[in-house]
């Protein structure tokens, strides 16, 4: 069973879903209960024909949009379709903010009216290296450009095989931080869906251990809605928490960053 499959029409990907309501009712009944908060993973969410066809187009690490090394987001790199030209992903990614996506969403979690970002604001397709992490946190909330809140985000794992002895795995945080409440292998076409909030944390915090020439490549996707009495804590910035273990390796950061400074002359 998939949710979501494509069709190309002149030369471009028309989404289109496969799911009924035998399929969604049960998850969507789930969603709103799960825990730390709304949350649910699927399984071969994609065609495999779709599935095949992002995992193919992945860009290459020259294109990408921004490149991270600092203490929260180690060794990643983003893809947007500013930074991508005329390279295929573009349009797969485009593909993915049409309305049969948005009408899977709204079916799947419950939330109405939502709206696609068009500029794909910290999304696209995201890749890791070996060695590095994201460290846990709380999304930021407000579209800086359209001033739209964001309700849900969507990640679908590109990575055609995983070992969980290599990590990776996405966790799901409770707001005291005393344990993980939720472990997800990033398995390839496997799709996590949760609500975005100030107190919706999530990362994969512990260093990839990866083989050489391997990479944690995923596709996320942030869909919004307008704001309403009931938003509050609204606002553009990233809410960062260490694990309960995290204090010491958070000092050894900077005491690396503090040393390399030096090393440079200043």
């Amino acid at each position: 069973m998939t949710y979501l499959g494509g069709v190309f029409q002149d030369g471009k990907l028309v989404i289109n879903a496969s799911a009924g309501p035998s399929e969604i009712d049960p998850l969507r009944a789930g969603y709103a209960k799960a825990s730390p908060f709304p949350n649910m993973v699927i399984d071969n969410f994609l065609s495999p024909e779709l599935a095949d066809r992002l995992s193919d187009n992945f860009p290459p690490p020259d294109l990408a949009s921004v490149s991270r090394i600092s203490q929260h987001q180690y060794l990643k790199r983003g893809y947007r379709p500013s930074s991508l030209g005329e390279h295929p992903s573009v349009a797969l990614l485009k593909a993915f903010n049409s309305k049969p996506m948005i009408d899977l969403l709204e079916s799947l979690t419950g939330h109405q009216n939502l709206v696609a970002d068009p500029d794909f604001v910290g999304g696209g397709f995201h890749e890791i290296e070996r060695g590095g992490h994201l460290d846990v946190h709380a999304d930021f909330n407000l579209h800086p450009q359209l001033q739209l809140i964001r309700r849900i985000n969507l990640i679908v794992f590109l990575n055609r095989a995983w070992d969980q002895d290599w990590g990776g795995a996405l966790e799901l945080w409770p707001p005291d931080m005393r344990a993980c409440a939720v472990s997800v292998l990033p398995i390839f076409n496997r799709a996590v869906i949760f609500d975005t909030g100030k107190m919706c944390f999530h990362g994969h915090p512990g260093p990839l251990k990866l083989p050489k020439g391997l990479t944690r490549r995923s596709m996320a996707l942030y869909f919004y809605s307008a704001q309403t009495a009931a938003d509050s804590n609204v606002d553009t910035a990233t809410n960062w928490r260490n694990r309960p273990e995290q204090g010491t390796l958070a000092s050894k950061w900077m005491l690396r960053a503090r040393r390399a400074w030096r090393a440079i002359g200043n």
